[in-house]
């Protein structure tokens, strides 16, 4: 059996508190880790490839929408949830078949070279399908098939049609059925989907808190977002009532399967603590955050409180690139007391264990075959990356 040996100033494993210095990854000819050793003293090893920099395990991107890769740089930043709607719903269908297809095509290419191995992704329809079922770069997908539905007169049909996608989608890889928010799914439509999803162990995702007035209107359906929505002739009598989103997320949704809640723009620390299970993941999105509302989730008080934090890229149309290390730099900007450990194991370990794939990816151990990146140009000082950071794909 072929190995390969391969070393850099650090090895970050994730598995260990801190990382390796000089240590020393071994592998097989598929990349599965044989064994990974300490070597302190910079023992050398026959045919041992040294990288000058870190190695960290494939990034997992917890949150994105692949299927809007073709409205990369098509619309305007800083509009708020209700402008990006907007015109979002005005451009997405202005394209052709071919167009969204090497858009993706190109997206997916970009993550792999970003270091990327895994990604919940959502999905509105079967745009993306094509791709996945030819891709090759191996990433792997989780699809969340998401769902909106404002009547309750229509969540049975709605329902239906989010069953046959996901069994289409479940043909190429893991797939669920998830709410699309708090907001924009009916009361029964919302009682099906946690049915469904109690009934098939299935992940769900989650935008929750996005925008301000988010909470107004599942309070008395009132505020900016109310307004907008009942503007285009949508229904809100049939949504469910509560004090915020994440009290009916806590009363409707949470249950004994993985739930992720994606970007928390405007949550609190005391309402989220009260969310603080084993199977709850908060997965924050920064740099679409800037680009939508132009404001960031308080990261730094959730990263002392809560374990289960995942990154994710959100879509092209509401990011310059998928690379979780744009993500990662951009907390680092913003929150510079966060250590790069802690939040190397939000972008790997957490979102691996988040959509049940932490058995392959997430860290580097004996026995995974999580990929394995370089970090260049690394903060060796500080034990950080820097603004000069880059990725580089080794595994």
């Amino acid at each position: 059996m072929k190995k390969r040996r391969i070393s850099a100033n650090y090895v970050f494993t994730v598995k260990h508190e801190e990382p390796l210095k000089n240590g020393i990854v071994e592998l097989d000819e598929n990349g599965t880790i044989l064994r990974v050793l300490d070597n302190p003293s910079n023992l050398e090893l026959a045919s041992t490839e040294f990288y000058n920099g870190v190695l960290v395990p494939g990034f997992v991107n917890a949150h994105s929408h692949l299927e809007l890769s073709h409205l990369k740089n098509k619309l305007s930043k800083h509009t708020g949830l209700t402008g990006f709607i907007d015109e979002l719903m005005a451009v997405r269908n202005n394209f052709s078949v071919s167009e969204k297809y090497e858009a993706q095509k190109k997206a997916i290419v970009d993550m792999f070279r970003a270091g990327i191995v895994a990604v919940g992704d959502i999905s509105n329809g079967i745009d993306s399908l094509a791709i996945k079922r030819l891709d090759t770069s191996g990433l792997f997908f989780h699809n969340f098939i998401e769902v909106l539905g404002f009547n309750n007169s229509d969540a049975e049909f709605v329902m239906k049609k989010a069953i046959q996608l996901q069994q289409i989608f479940s043909e190429i890889s893991s797939s669920s059925i998830v709410p699309h928010a708090t907001y924009s799914v009916s009361y029964k439509l919302m009682k099906l989907i946690a049915n469904w999803s109690k009934k098939n162990k299935g992940i769900i995702s989650i935008h929750n808190q996005e925008t301000l007035s988010e909470d107004s209107l599942i309070r008395n359906k009132s505020g900016e977002l109310a307004l907008f929505l009942s503007q285009r002739k949508n229904n809100l009598n049939d949504l469910i009532k509560a004090e915020s989103s994440v009290d009916l997320i806590q009363k409707e949704i949470i249950s004994h399967q993985k739930l992720l809640m994606v970007h928390n723009t405007f949550s609190s620390l005391t309402e989220i603590s009260s969310l603080q299970k084993d199977n709850v993941y908060l997965v924050f999105c920064p740099n679409a955050n800037l680009f939508i509302e132009n404001t960031l989730p308080k990261i730094d008080e959730f990263a002392n409180q809560f374990q289960n934090i995942c990154l994710g890229t959100d879509s092209l149309a509401s990011n310059g690139d998928l690379s979780i290390l744009s993500e990662m730099k951009t907390i680092i900007e913003f929150f510079p007391k966060i250590q790069f450990n802690q939040m190397l194991k939000w972008a790997t370990l957490n979102g691996a264990r988040a959509l049940n794939i932490c058995d392959k990816y997430g860290s580097i151990e004996k026995g995974k075959s999580p990929s394995i990146s370089l970090i260049q140009y690394f903060d060796f000082k500080n034990q950080t990356i820097s603004a000069k950071s880059k990725i580089k794909r080794i595994v």
